[in-house]
């Protein structure tokens, strides 16, 4: 898991260059999320499963639970690093995040 706050500099095309300090402990496929406090969040597969099992543990009502699951998937997406170590950040992120 990783935690910090990072500058950010997103070209035209709405790619995001991955900071070298990160690039060793990211592997394809990494999940872009929109967090619950309205931010950016980059997961590895593994610690983004493991986030949405904690949080849905934590639940035991199944109506809270279907919509926990339907807030998360529906801001999440599954996305590869490209070989310059890019992430193409989908519009509908960027504009819901005031990116």
């Amino acid at each position: 898991m990783l935690f910090d706050t990072y500058e950010h500099c997103i070209d035209a095309k709405q790619r995001l260059t991955i900071l070298a300090k990160l690039r060793n402990k990211l592997s394809n496929p990494i999940y872009l999320t929109k967090g619950f406090d309205a931010d950016l969040e980059i997961w590895s597969k593994d610690d983004f499963l493991l986030q949405i099992k904690k949080h849905l543990n934590k639940m035991s009502d199944l109506k809270d639970i279907r919509n926990l699951e339907r807030i998360i998937w529906s801001n999440t997406v599954e996305i590869d690093i490209d070989n310059l170590r890019r992430i193409k950040i989908p519009y509908y992120l960027i504009q819901s995040l005031n990116i």
